[in-house]
């Protein structure tokens, strides 16, 4: 009892970081191997504490999900899971404007150093939409001018079927 105790308030106590930190966990880590990332990039003060309660959680199914994290000053081991397991990733945000041509928004998009990966297909002049998208770190190039092309389509559709008949 006295040892679950101490690793409750562990678990729960203000975490030892003193400034934000950014942590990439890649997929493929597992519970003790993001622990242990943590611990050595200084948001986690036990590692195996953190790893323990990840697999309780995971028989809860809740899970520790990848991505880029950033740690505030004292987040807990309590908050850190949490984060996790909600998927609470860093998001970066990459503007089309409307008007630009097809050929300046590609330039836009693979000038992004977040977005990864090459543009394998250009799409035809006014395919693209307008528009400020949300992402977050592994997304491709070719993913955010596959949805701009799909959310134009959207559009298009929609317009289309508000139409009166014969116009």
């Amino acid at each position: 009892a006295a040892i679950g105790g101490w690793a409750w308030l562990s678990f729960t106590a203000s975490g030892p970081l003193r400034q934000n930190v950014v942590v990439n966990i890649e997929k493929g880590h597992n519970r003790s191997e993001i622990a242990y990332l943590l611990e050595k990039n200084g948001v986690i003060s036990d590692a195996r504490i953190f790893s323990a309660a990840a697999a309780v959680n995971t028989l809860r199914g809740r899970y520790l999900k990848t991505g880029e994290y950033e740690f505030a000053p004292g987040n807990s081991m309590q908050e850190v899971m949490t984060m996790l397991q909600q998927g609470r990733v860093l998001t970066y945000k990459l503007t089309i404007p409307e008007g630009l041509t097809t050929d300046l928004a590609l330039q836009r998009i693979r000038e992004n150093d977040i977005l990864t990966g090459e543009i394998s297909s250009t799409p035809p002049e006014g395919e693209l939409f307008a528009n400020t998208l949300i992402f977050s770190r592994g997304r491709t190039r070719q993913e955010f001018v596959d949805d701009l092309v799909s959310q134009q389509s959207k559009l298009l559709d929609e317009v289309w079927a508000l139409r009166q008949a014969g116009t």
